[in-house]
């Protein structure tokens, strides 16, 4: 159905008032515009020596995925801005390409675009990491370079594929493509996007696959926009590091919300039922961590004490043992955690989705609520952090009306990037991308 821009964002509020008054305050600027925006997000470091060992470790983590050359810290030191909404898998996803799309429409976009991608998610995600997606009259169409098995385990913990699993892949796709099932043109141009990517040495060397992720990514927006490398990197090896930091400090902020009795059962409650944290009537979310149990994430959603429990399982809530726990990778930090060390304690403004402008914005002033009685020195570090920018839900280039271009597909017509579609206007972007916009935003 074709809204105009009035019904749609009346739609819209009912479930996502804070997206609704967002796209309100800037409907009438361009794409490019709004994504110089994005970038313009510099939150002020709270202690220049701890952001500066937060930058170096990103920068280690970066070198580890791609050399010695991207240099990503010397963007990060003044421009702390990262892209969040991504999920760990090949760039096939139409809202993955389109984000990315939107992040280099700005005349003044940053040299590097730095992306955290969520690598704690099961292979049979959206976005598909179990293999890729092929897009048809249909939707997108899905083909497998791991088998049945790896379905429901986390990206995190997969390792790489070999040039076994890409004969595999490969074979089903000229399969396919010889019953017209996939259009030839199509089919020749994804099998030779497979076996100049997938079989790249750069990513075939790496050991596991959220790294291979990363690098093929990489090399494949490179041929889109050399000028502007994708720095893809996944939360699992940025956010432990940062958080055991902050665990072993008794003054972080960190620190205060998981130990202090007071501010931690206050945190409970003011959050209980905002996006990203946790539910406990309802049974949905989790208190601060996900329980890894026989190869299955289990929420924790019972806090007696100092001991969080899941079941039959109790936790200890100390350092040594959170610590020790994460290190192991028998829990992982939930949503909630993952951004407030990223923005509250490292500073880095996160440029996510539609839901992301929402739960942040809940976290932020929920946060503030409890500090301001029970610990009045994190105030500072939480008041006015920016949240005011999304990125995911934008349709940048389309093919069709609605019909957003997928990556094959624009690296298949590069010329499409040569036209002015940066300059096209925010809201009409927006409502290209309305149908998956007001059925994810709640």
């Amino acid at each position: 159905m074709v809204l105009d821009w009035r019904s749609f964002l009346a739609r819209l509020n009912t479930n996502n008032p804070v997206l609704a008054r967002h796209l309100t305050q800037w409907e009438n600027e361009s794409l490019c515009g709004y994504a110089g925006a994005l970038w313009r997000h510099h939150p002020d470091p709270a202690s220049a020596a701890g952001q500066m060992a937060a930058v170096d470790h990103l920068e280690a983590v970066a070198q580890r995925y791609f050399g010695h050359s991207v240099e990503l810290a010397s963007q990060l030191e003044f421009q702390r801005v990262f892209l969040t909404v991504h999920h760990t898998a090949p760039l096939f996803h139409p809202i993955a390409l389109q984000t990315l799309l939107l992040a280099v429409a700005s005349a003044d976009m940053p040299q590097r675009i730095p992306v955290l991608a969520t690598d704690w998610i099961p292979m049979d995600n959206m976005f598909f990491p179990r293999g890729l997606l092929l897009p048809t009259d249909n939707g997108l169409a899905s083909y497998n370079l791991f088998g049945k098995s790896s379905r429901k385990k986390l990206v995190s913990q997969m390792e790489g594929f070999d040039k076994a699993a890409v004969a595999g892949l490969l074979s089903n796709l000229h399969k396919d493509t010889r019953k017209g099932a996939i259009p030839a043109p199509l089919g020749k141009f994804t099998c030779e996007f497979v076996e100049q990517f997938y079989l790249a040495d750069k990513v075939l060397e790496k050991g596991y696959y959220r790294e291979q992720c990363a690098v093929l990514n990489h090399l494949a927006w490179a041929q889109l926009f050399p000028a502007h490398p994708l720095i893809q990197l996944n939360i699992s090896d940025v956010i432990l590091p940062l958080l055991v930091e902050s665990l072993r400090d008794s003054n972080s902020l960190i620190h205060a919300v998981l130990f202090d009795p007071d501010v931690r059962s206050e945190v409970l409650d003011v959050l209980e039922g905002v996006g990203g944290c946790w539910d406990r009537q309802r049974e949905t979310g989790t208190c601060f961590f996900w329980l890894q149990h026989n190869q299955k994430m289990r929420p924790i959603l019972q806090i007696e004490k100092d001991r969080l429990l899941a079941g039959e399982i109790e936790i200890e809530l100390t350092p040594r043992t959170i610590i020790e726990l994460l290190e192991r990778g028998h829990i992982i930090p939930g949503v909630f955690l993952v951004f407030a060390q990223l923005m509250f304690v490292n500073r880095f403004s996160c440029v996510g989705g539609m839901r992301q402008i929402a739960y942040n914005s809940d976290i932020r002033d929920g946060l503030i609520r409890v500090f301001v009685t029970r610990a009045p020195q994190f105030v500072a570090a939480v008041k006015n952090f920016p949240m005011d920018h999304f990125a995911a839900g934008i349709n940048a280039i389309n093919l069709a009306p609605g019909r957003a271009i997928t990556l094959l597909e624009l690296m298949s017509s590069p010329h499409l990037l040569e036209d002015d579609w940066r300059c096209q206007p925010l809201r009409g972007a927006v409502l290209e991308a309305s149908d998956y916009l007001l059925a994810l935003s709640a």
